[in-house]
């Protein structure tokens, strides 16, 4: 029905619960459930409220425990092996929408702030000990030793450790490769320049080059033109025809190339 609404915190909460007329805005009561439940709900008539452990969520310490509208615990029950505690559902309007009884009227709430705590939940493993499960932890981690914690290493490792150890080998390595840097920098240096070569000699062997390559073509040419002298002249077409009739050129250019290149030698 939406009448009575429930605030509080489960889990890893301190499992408070406070109960509201949310009709008339007002507290009708208030409980405390520290079996650190997993699992809670309304019941259809809005009535009764259950909380429970189950599984697989906790394998240990499973049940349920059923409260009515104004926080009064009803109802108890450990069960070891419970995956689900719940209201079977009904349609609307199947129970009346009752207000609150008149016999909670006017009673005095408790006051959960200035009552004395719960004891936190223990696991099964821990009761029965010395200290609490901080003290436990402790002693357990002592007794582990730090030998222990470097040969398991995993979630025992110090992170924070292993961070500044890569962090000096990273700026070790980068110290050493700036040395290394600024040395072939210095021997770069030192290193003599070579004389840049004279105008003149570039100009004898770029034109000793262009003369070579002059004499090759016209050499390849005469080549052609000694092969197309053994062909029949009717069969030539007119590239070749003209080519035959240079060949005079031909020799008087390559025999003027081979004069110069023989000066310049």
């Amino acid at each position: 029905h939406g009448r009575f609404l429930l605030l509080g915190g489960f889990e890893s909460l301190s499992g408070q619960m406070h109960f509201w007329d949310a009709y008339k805005r007002k507290k009708c009561g208030v409980a405390q459930d520290n079996s650190a439940p997993k699992y809670f709900e309304w019941a259809p008539d809005s009535r009764r409220f259950i909380t429970a452990t189950i599984r697989p969520l906790r394998t240990v310490d499973n049940g349920f425990k059923v409260w009515s509208y104004a926080g009064e615990l009803k109802c108890t029950r450990k069960i070891d092996h419970l995956y689900q505690a719940s209201f079977v559902n009904a349609p609307p309007g199947t129970y009346e929408n009752k207000p609150q009884s008149p016999r909670l009227k006017g009673r005095k709430l408790q006051d959960l702030a200035s009552a004395i705590p719960a004891k936190a939940y223990v696991p099964p493993s821990l009761r029965g000990r010395t200290g609490g499960l901080s003290a436990q932890l402790r002693k357990e981690r002592q007794a582990s030793g730090p030998t222990h914690l470097q040969q398991t290493g995993g979630k025992n490792v110090n992170k924070n450790r292993l961070k500044r150890e890569r962090r000096r080998q990273r700026k070790a390595q980068e110290a050493a490769a700036a040395v290394a840097g600024k040395k072939v920098e210095n021997e770069t240096k030192k290193a003599p320049t070579p004389e840049p070569k004279k105008e003149e000699d570039k100009k004898e062997v770029s034109e000793k080059e262009v003369i070579t390559k002059k004499i090759r073509g016209l050499k390849k040419k005469l080549k052609q033109i000694s092969q197309l002298e053994s062909k029949d002249k009717s069969a030539l077409n007119e590239d070749q025809i003209k080519k035959l009739n240079n060949k005079a050129n031909f020799e008087k250019d390559l025999a003027t190339y081979e004069k110069r290149l023989a000066e310049l030698a």
